[in-house]
């Protein structure tokens, strides 16, 4: 067997070193069953197809996407782009072109594609979605020590073969949906950057989430100058709010809060194990304080982008300009399903893995907590409808514990690297940098995924913690850039007070890309090693339309 070229360019934006449960469910269920049958209806059978090939193996813990799984498969159908996954050209080769007949049916075969998964969300996603917020906020208010009859009822439901069939249609569409979103970004960021701007959904979850977070901050300027002040110096006790009289309109619009995004991960917003903002609410609280310095909507300087986005399409001839407005109508409804998506998927990973949790208490006393996010999805799904019946055997939970460990220990592997699948085997394909002491270079290039209202220039904040960004974005005045290894939507709340954003990770739908164009500012991702090269506190300038980066202090 070949060697494997393997990118974790998108994956470490959502996963770190994972457990078996998300492994398992990302590997068999989301990447061997629905995005394999994505293809097949692509294709129109199997025929020109090596589906025996992993499309997302783990190295070490960690997911990475198989760039040869992607140009075997969708190369013979539709052109996928290998640098958009961070990938150069030519290291993979599709020697298979599409045939004429699958050329010709392409476009009926993606409109029936198009039907279903508009079906999907007409019919399936409501309701699979009801159930899980019904699910998860009753295993939320539980006491974990005494499971009620209630409490095991309301787990009983997240095996039931309805929900589970609800579940697996749903992944079907969101790979759907991520799929085609990528082509039409891609294909955006590096034809008609200057059009980003308008690849904007409207009232996507990311969002509404800046909407509400902004009524926050009206609720709490109401609350009065004793409330404001504790904002404004970051204090995140619940309590000292608490014995406020006047703030309990905030307390109570916070619980609110809470109920629509709790499920929403502080990192790694795919993975089941990930922490919720439930679990720290001090972040909302900090977001506030932070909102306080600011006098405008999240929709104003939006709007102020996408009216330069709208002039230079003005500017374009007849035919180029209807090809491009057709395109972004597409676009635009393609983000909002992806972002609707997202929330969904984060919700279903919160609801399965706080079952684990629990079942983990209750079936599993004297071990961790953690104890069933060791088994795969699959056998956790067989765990959880024989009531705890069926089990694995505990030496194979003990050695995958022991991985687990001795992933955490090792050095990341680099975001490219060739694999072998026999052997399991890997090395980069390029080698790192020997001397980190060399001159740092005064212009960094990325991918640039947002153009906002123009280059711009700010103190840089390096950090990969949301909550420290939160609270330092209380200290700093002035415009700021964020320089970060990667946003996930826990970071969504933060960005209105930012002018510019770069991460070292991502591509033209991720999250940093996304949610830069809802609130109208510059973003560049994909930029290696800025987090490295960048020191906290200088002045840069940011070109969301180029893709650069640069030091001017």
């Amino acid at each position: 067997m070949a060697q494997w070229l393997l990118s974790a360019h998108n994956t470490r934006e959502t996963f770190g070193i994972s457990y078996p449960i998300t492994v398992g469910f990302c590997t068999e269920v989301v990447a061997r069953r629905q995005l394999g049958d994505f293809i097949v209806a692509l294709a129109g059978g199997t025929d020109d197809l090596d589906l025996s090939i992993s499309a997302m193996p783990p190295v070490q813990g960690r997911l990475y996407l198989n760039m040869d799984y992607f140009v075997r498969n969708f190369g013979v159908v539709l052109p996928f782009d290998v640098e958009s996954f961070g990938a150069p050209k030519g290291l993979v080769l599709c020697e298979q072109r599409p045939r004429l007949k699958t050329r010709l049916l392409l476009p009926f075969r993606l409109w029936r594609i198009y039907r279903e998964t508009a079906r999907t969300y007409r019919e399936v996603v409501p309701r699979y979605r009801q159930l899980l917020e019904e699910v998860y906020w009753r295993l939320r208010a539980c006491n974990p020590d005494r499971l009620t009859e209630g409490d095991m009822h309301a787990m009983d439901r997240l095996f039931a073969p309805t929900t589970l069939d609800d579940g697996s249609v749903f992944q079907r569409a969101y790979a759907v949906v991520g799929m085609l979103n990528s082509a039409i970004s891609t294909l955006v960021s590096q034809r008609a950057p200057e059009l980003l701007n308008l690849l904007v959904g409207h009232d996507t979850s990311t969002a509404l989430l800046a909407e509400r977070m902004w009524e926050l901050r009206r609720v709490a300027v109401k609350c009065g100058a004793e409330t404001v002040k504790l904002l404004r110096q970051g204090e995140t006790n619940l309590d000292t709010y608490r014995n406020i009289p006047t703030a309990a309109p905030l307390l109570e619009a916070i619980q609110h809060f809470m109920r629509m995004y709790g499920h929403r991960a502080f990192r790694y917003a795919s993975e089941f194990e990930a922490m919720r903002l439930a679990d720290q609410p001090e972040l909302v609280l900090l977001t506030i304080g932070g909102l306080l310095e600011e006098d405008e909507p999240p929709s104003s300087r939006a709007e102020d982008a996408r009216q330069m986005s709208h002039q230079a399409l003005r500017e374009m001839n007849p035919i180029r300009r209807s090809f491009w407005r057709l395109l972004l109508r597409l676009g635009r409804g393609l983000v909002e399903r992806r972002e609707e998506n997202r929330d969904t998927l984060e919700l279903q990973n919160a609801a399965y893995g706080l079952a684990a949790r629990l079942f983990s208490r209750y079936h599993f006393p004297n071990q961790p907590d953690d104890y069933l996010w060791l088994y795969t999805f699959d056998e956790f799904v067989t765990f959880g409808r024989s009531h705890g019946q069926e089990r694995i055997n505990p030496e194979v939970t003990e050695q995958r514990r022991v991985e687990l460990e001795w992933h955490r220990q090792q050095e990341a592997p680099p975001e490219l690297i060739w694999h072998d699948p026999e052997t399991q085997q890997w090395w980069p394909v390029q080698e790192a940098a020997k001397d980190r002491t060399l001159t740092a270079p005064t212009r960094l290039q990325g991918i640039g995924a947002s153009a906002g209202s123009g280059p711009v220039e700010g103190v840089a904040l390096v950090t990969d913690s949301a909550q420290e960004a939160a609270e330092r974005l209380l200290e700093i005045s002035g415009p700021v850039v964020l320089v970060t290894h990667v946003t996930d939507p826990i970071w969504s709340s933060l960005f209105r007070r930012l002018t510019a954003v770069v991460t070292e990770m991502g591509g033209a739908i991720s999250h940093a890309a996304i949610v830069a164009r809802e609130n109208g500012i510059p973003a560049v991702v994909g930029v290696p090693e800025a987090t490295h090269w960048i020191g906290d506190g200088q002045r840069v300038r940011v070109d969301g339309a180029a893709g650069t980066l640069e030091v001017i202090d």
